[in-house]
């Protein structure tokens, strides 16, 4: 008999931005992470205080870096400097 462990917490958030078509999680004008690579900074985006939002991530044109935003669409090029940190 075989014993599967449960998803992790952070597992099954990763579950549920999936199935809601989300790409990772930002918090506005802080950071932001990808799904692959959830909370490196150790907050708990598990809890709703965490103030981590679902989003989509968009890579920078010019491959300095990624965002995620509300937006499904990528930002257009004269946008980014207004985005990144």
């Amino acid at each position: 008999m075989t014993v599967e462990a449960a998803p992790s917490s952070l597992d099954q958030l990763r579950n549920r931005l999936r199935s809601g078509g989300f790409t990772g999680l930002y918090f506005p004008r802080e950071c932001a992470c990808e799904l692959e690579d959830l909370a490196p900074c150790g907050i708990d985006v598990t809890q709703a205080w965490s103030g981590c939002r679902p989003g989509h991530r968009h890579a920078h044109p010019s491959d300095q870096g990624f965002i995620v935003s509300t937006s499904p669409t990528p930002p257009a090029p004269d946008e980014w400097t207004s985005l990144l940190p």
